[in-house]
C-alpha cells in the first residue's frame, strides 16, 4: 500500500498542468529509478496511475446490476427470479451486501457505502449510549471496592474515562479478532501462492470480499464516530439573540459610525466580547466556543482522527 500512494501521488504531481512538466523528467519519474522498481507487473512502482483513477479499474457492481445478474442467471437455468414481496427483497439486499465480491459496499466515496456509513455510525452512537453507563458503573462498583466511598467521589472524570477505555477494549479486540480470523489465510502471507506479489497482480482491479467491505465500513465508522465525540466533547454551540445584534447596528448607527462594513466589524468586536474570551466563532445567529471538558490533546487528537480518516477513505478508493 505505501507502494501504491507514492506511485499514485508522483502520477497525479507530474499530470498537474504547468508544474508537473517543470519538475517531472520528459521520460517520466520512473526512468530516474532501475527496472526491478519500475518494471510491470512486479515492480514496487510499476502501476502507473493518473490523476483520473477509474481510468484503470472496473466499474463496482451496483445493486442494480446485482439484480440483472440474478434475473439473467435464473432464466438461464430455467427458473424465475422472485423479486416481489419484501421478503424476497431483503434477500436480495443480504446476497448483495455479504455474498457478493466487489459491490458499491467496498468503495466509501459511493452514495450507497456512504449510506450504509451513516447508519452504522448512528447504531455505533446508540451502543455507546447503553454501554458507556454501563462500564463506568463497573468502575464506580470497583473503585469503591478498593478505594472506599469517598474515592468515588473525588474520581468522577476518571470513572467516566475508565468507561470510555473499557469500550475501546472491546471494539479493538473484537476488530482485532476478526482481522486475524480474516486475513489469516490469504495468499499474501503464502509465498507458495505468491506471497506479497498477490498485492501487485491485477491492481487495481482485484475482487473485494463481502467481509473486506465490511472491515472498511466498521473501521471507518468507528473512526467517523470518534471524531464526532471529540468535537462534542471540545466545542459549545449557543444562539445568540438576534435582537440583541440588531440593537447594536442601531446603536453604533447613532454613534455615526456609518459605514456597513465597518458597524458590522464593531458589532461583532462588541458581541464577542460581551459573550466570552473562548469565542472561536461568532455569527449573528451563534456562536462557537471552547467547552469546558475540552482534551489538553485537542490539537494533536483532532489531527489523529482526522489522518486516520482521510487513510481510511483512500485506502477504500484507490483499493490498497
Amino acid at each position: 500500500a505505501p507502494y501504491l500512494l507514492l506511485s499514485n501521488l508522483l502520477d497525479v504531481g507530474c499530470d498537474i498542468p504547468y508544474i508537473g512538466p517543470t519538475i517531472c523528467p520528459q521520460n517520466g519519474w520512473r526512468s530516474l529509478l532501475s527496472k526491478e522498481w519500475v518494471e510491470f507487473p512486479h515492480g514496487k512502482l510499476s502501476h502507473s496511475f493518473d490523476s483520473s483513477f477509474h481510468r484503470y479499474a472496473d466499474r463496482d457492481v451496483s445493486y442494480t446490476d446485482y439484480i440483472r445478474w440474478e434475473k439473467v442467471n435464473a432464466r438461464n437455468s430455467g427458473t424465475i427470479h422472485d423479486g416481489e414481496g419484501l421478503s424476497a427483497t431483503l434477500h436480495d439486499y443480504y446476497n448483495y451486501a455479504f455474498n457478493t465480491n466487489s459491490t458499491e459496499l467496498g468503495m466509501l466515496t459511493n452514495p450507497m457505502a456512504l449510506c450504509v456509513l451513516t447508519a452504522l455510525v448512528l447504531i455505533i452512537r446508540l451502543l455507546k449510549k447503553v454501554f458507556l453507563p454501563k462500564f463506568s458503573a463497573l468502575g464506580r462498583r470497583l473503585g469503591r471496592s478498593t478505594h472506599g466511598p469517598n474515592w468515588e467521589n473525588e474520581n468522577e472524570e476518571r470513572i467516566v474515562k475508565f468507561g470510555e477505555y473499557v469500550y475501546r477494549l472491546c471494539y479493538h479486540s473484537a476488530v482485532s479478532i476478526y482481522g486475524l480470523k480474516y486475513f489469516h489465510d490469504k495468499s499474501w502471507w503464502n509465498k507458495s501462492q505468491g506471497g506479497t506479489r498477490n498485492l501487485w497482480d491485477m491492481h487495481p482491479n482485484h475482487p473485494v470480499e463481502p467481509g473486506m467491505a465490511w472491515y472498511y465500513l466498521v473501521q471507518s465508522s468507528y473512526n467517523v464516530d470518534a471524531l464526532i465525540s471529540l468535537m462534542e466533547l471540545s466545542f459549545k454551540v449557543e444562539l445568540v439573540n438576534p435582537l440583541a445584534y440588531s440593537s447594536a447596528l442601531n446603536f453604533l448607527e447613532k454613534e455615526h459610525v456609518v459605514d456597513e462594513s465597518q458597524r458590522k466589524q464593531e458589532v461583532l468586536k462588541m458581541m464577542v466580547k460581551g459573550g466570552c474570551d473562548q469565542t472561536l466563532l461568532w455569527t449573528p445567529l451563534f456562536q462557537i466556543k471552547w467547552s469546558p471538558t475540552v482534551r489538553g490533546d485537542f490539537r494533536e487528537m483532532m489531527a489523529h482522527h482526522i489522518v486516520t480518516n482521510c487513510l481510511i477513505f483512500l485506502s477504500s478508493y484507490y483499493r490498497f
